[in-house]
């Protein structure tokens, strides 16, 4: 573990690029490196970005991300309760607040995007529920919510979705860590 270029302290998840690049989450937790790592396709170091922090382009135990159709990189800032929005040189762009505590994140070939939320209850962010929330990536409107659908989403910890994924049916598939399962939500309408 370590901050340097080629070392990480705690890295969620990691997307490739369509050219290739790799880019890597590292910051899953407290005391952490808090930043995006980018690599060419060989594991040439390009560049990093984020700190620990707040503001645009900064991060607090940042977890999942994901590329949409125009190239840019969604990162579920789960501490602080947001999608931030880069582009392919890591430059901030924007960040969405609707999508609760995210933890997950995932787009499928429509350009609709699947956030999962494993964290939301009235003691770590009042107001919100856990579970996932699907909605679009050009307008970044919610248009659907499934509730964690198991125990009460006010006291169970680690029970919901972190991680979220899409088939080409529309069927949904949550990965908890706290019970160990796998989640498929099948789709009922179309």
């Amino acid at each position: 573990p370590g901050s340097g270029n080629y070392e990480f302290n705690a890295p969620s998840d990691i997307v490739i690029a369509d050219n290739g690049d790799i880019i890597i989450a590292d910051g899953h937790g407290k005391n952490t490196n808090n930043r995006m790592m980018k690599y060419s396709s060989d594991g040439t170091f390009i560049k990093s970005w984020g700190k620990t922090g707040y503001a645009p382009g900064e991060f607090h135990q940042l977890h999942g991300l994901d590329i949409d159709s125009r190239g840019r990189i969604f990162v579920a800032d789960r501490g602080n309760n947001r999608l931030q929005i880069f582009n392919q040189e890591g430059d901030f762009i924007a960040q969405w607040t609707q999508f609760g505590k995210p933890s997950g994140v995932f787009f499928d070939e429509h350009d609709n995007i699947y956030v999962s939320d494993s964290e939301s209850d009235n003691e770590q962010n009042p107001g919100w529920e856990m579970g996932i929330r699907i909605g679009d990536a050009h307008m970044g409107w919610v248009h659907y919510f499934i509730l964690l659908p198991d125990g009460d989403p006010r006291n169970t910890r680690t029970n919901g979705a972190e991680f979220v994924a899409a088939d080409k049916y529309g069927n949904l598939y949550g990965g908890e860590p706290g019970p160990r399962k796998l989640k498929k939500y099948v789709r009922v309408r179309r």
